[in-house]
C-alpha cells in the first residue's frame, strides 16, 4: 500500500486501535467498537435489525435498536468526515473497502505461507488475540462470531511460525530457524507444538541438555498456569532425549605430563532464559557437574583442584 497521509488504520489483533495517518483516534464505547469491527470485516450492506441482534445485549428489541442508534452516532463522530468508509442511510449500513485503509486481520490471514517475507510481515502484525479486550464466552451472537475469528487468527499464527521454521531448516539456516522457534515459544508459552519444534532443533544441534531444559520449564509452566501436562508427542520426545543423554564424560589424558590426568568440566547453564535464573538455581546446576567431576576423579585416583564458584554479569 502506498504511503498516504489519509490512510485509516484499524488494528483488531490485540487491543483495538484506530489511527488516521499518524494520529490516534479516540475509541468509541463498546457497542460502537463492536460495530466498527463487524462492519469493516464484512462487504456489502447490512440491515439495522441484523446488526442490533448481532451486536447488542439488550433485553428487548427496543433497547437493542436504541443501543445501535447510539453506536452509529458515536462511530460516525469518531471517523473522519471526509471520504468516510462508514455509510449509514435509512435501514442499511455499509463499510466501503478502499486502498486508503489498512485493516490488520485480513492482511494477517492473507499471508502466503510459501513466502518468507510475507510470513514475517504477517507475524509483525500480530499484537495479540483478536479483539483481546472483548470477552468471548458469554454466548451472545457477537462473541460467538468474535471467538471464531480469534481461533482462526491463533491457528494462522501457528501456521506462520511453522512455515518459517520449516523454510529455514530446509535452507540449512539452523540458527535462524532456532531464533524463530524461540520467538514462537515466547509468543505461545503454553502451547506444545512450538516447544516440540524448539526441542527438535536443539537436539539436532547436539544441544540435548538445553532441549531437556526447555521441556522441563514448559512442563512446570503448563502445570502452574493450566493444571495440564505436555501432550503425548512432547513427552515421548523428552523420554527419547533422556535415553540418549550422555551419562559419563571421558577424561582427557595430558600426554605431556606423565601420569597426570586433566579433567575439564563445562557446567553450561542451559537456556533460553538462563539470565532469569536465581543464584540458587545456577549454583545447583554447577554442583551437579561438580559431582560428575568427583565421580570421574574417583575412578582415576585423581584429586579435584580449583573451585566451582561463578561470576555473572547480569
Amino acid at each position: 500500500m502506498p504511503v498516504n497521509e489519509a490512510v485509516l488504520t484499524i488494528r483488531l489483533l490485540g487491543d483495538m486501535e484506530l489511527r488516521l495517518a499518524a494520529r490516534s483516534l479516540p475509541l468509541p464505547h463498546r457497542t460502537a467498537r463492536r460495530l466498527l469491527a463487524y462492519l469493516c470485516l464484512h462487504s456489502g450492506r447490512i440491515h439495522r435489525a441484523e446488526l442490533a441482534t448481532q451486536l447488542c445485549s439488550a433485553e428487548s428489541d427496543t433497547q437493542a435498536r436504541n443501543q445501535l442508534r447510539q453506536a452509529i452516532f458515536q462511530l460516525a463522530r469518531t471517523l473522519p468526515v471526509k471520504s468516510s468508509p462508514f455509510l449509514h442511510n435509512g435501514d442499511w449500513l455499509e463499510w466501503r473497502q478502499g486502498e486508503q485503509q489498512a485493516i490488520d486481520l485480513p492482511q494477517f490471514l492473507a499471508a502466503d505461507l510459501q513466502d518468507v517475507e510475507s510470513c514475517s510481515r504477517a507475524i509483525a502484525l500480530y499484537r495479540g488475540e483478536f479483539l483481546a479486550s472483548e470477552e468471548v464466552n458469554d454466548g451472545s451472537p457477537f462473541t460467538i462470531w468474535a471467538g471464531k475469528l480469534r481461533g482462526l487468527a491463533e491457528g494462522r499464527l501457528q501456521q506462520l511460525y511453522q512455515a518459517l521454521v520449516d523454510h529455514h531448516l530446509a535452507a540449512a539456516n539452523s540458527e535462524v530457524a532456532l531464533d524463530w522457534a524461540t520467538r514462537w515459544t515466547q509468543e505461545c508459552p503454553l502451547l506444545d507444538l512450538p516447544h516440540l519444534r524448539l526441542m527438535q532443533i536443539l537436539a539436532a544441534a547436539d544441544q540435548t541438555q538445553q532441549a531437556l531444559y526447555v521441556f522441563e520449564q514448559f512442563r512446570n509452566a503448563k502445570a502452574t498456569m493450566r493444571g495440564e501436562k505436555p501432550n503425548a508427542t512432547l513427552n515421548s520426545f523428552y523420554r527419547e532425549l533422556q535415553a540418549l543423554r550422555t551419562t559419563s564424560i571421558a577424561p582427557k589424558i595430558d600426554a605431556d605430563i606423565p601420569g597426570s590426568i586433566a579433567i575439564t568440566v563445562l557446567a553450561i547453564f542451559p537456556g533460553p532464559g538462563w539470565e532469569r535464573a536465581s543464584d540458587e538455581e545456577i549454583q545447583a546446576h554447577i554442583q551437579k557437574y561438580y559431582a560428575v567431576a568427583h565421580q570421574i576423579a574417583g575412578t582415576r585416583s585423581a584429586i579435584i583442584s580449583g573451585d566451582f564458584s561463578y561470576s555473572l554479569s547480569r
